[in-house]
């Protein structure tokens, strides 16, 4: 079995929960995989774990997971989701 993603970035799980609160929902689900990996950085936890505790898909937290470890934490506090329609054409 491989060894649990090491994250190397270092924000404390108190700095993380002040975060959380201050942010939307989306955000605050980013937050609470990183809440939940530095209460295991001990042990390590498998991302399936992980989305087994937080309800998130495991494919999300991967990408949260790289984001955060390559980017740092003010690239994983940005949105990066646009909302609306696409518009559709309609030929005559």
């Amino acid at each position: 079995m491989a060894l649990p993603f090491q994250i190397t970035k270092k924000q404390t799980i108190s700095e993380l929960y002040k975060l959380q609160r201050s942010h939307g929902e989306l955000i605050s689900k980013r937050l609470l995989t990183l809440i939940e990996i530095r209460k295991h950085e001990k042990t390590g936890i498998s991302k399936r774990e992980l989305s087994r505790i937080t309800g998130i898909n495991h494919n999300s937290i991967v990408k949260w997971r790289q984001v955060y470890n390559f980017s740092g934490i003010e690239e994983l506090l940005k949105h990066g989701r646009f909302g609306g329609f696409k518009k559709s054409v309609v030929s005559k």
